[in-house]
């Protein structure tokens, strides 16, 4: 059985994990929703950071949705392994239902895959 917890390893905690990504971007997959920037890091797990701000939902309630659902599918569905990804919740997604998300998501991690797979087949 897959373990589909989200422990603190799992996640990116301190500004400067965040600048990292923002400053060294090396892969960035977009959607009217979502945004998501990637950089490699030295371990063999993926690390998650969210950032909805207030321009993105209005109310606590929206982004704590929209945060909730993005972790949900990370845990479920993201199959990439040594990156680093900042995800950027765009004023679009308070617009899509929850089942739309989803599968917006799901297109997002597996773009995000092929992208790191011709990012290490590169000499």
């Amino acid at each position: 059985m897959a373990d589909n917890s989200f422990p603190p390893s799992s996640r990116l905690h301190h500004a400067s994990e965040f600048d990292a990504v923002f400053k060294k971007t090396e892969l960035k997959v977009g959607h009217p929703a979502f945004l998501l920037l990637a950089r490699s890091n030295a371990m063999e797990r993926a690390r998650l950071g969210i950032v909805a701000g207030k321009k993105a939902a209005r109310s606590a309630v929206q982004r704590n949705r929209l945060k909730r659902l993005v972790r949900e599918s990370f845990r479920q569905q993201c199959a990439v392994s040594g990156l680093d990804i900042v995800l950027l919740v765009q004023p679009a997604a308070r617009d899509y239902p929850n089942s739309a998300l989803f599968d917006i998501l799901d297109e997002l991690w597996k773009k995000l895959a092929r992208k790191q797979d011709r990012l290490v087949e590169r000499p």
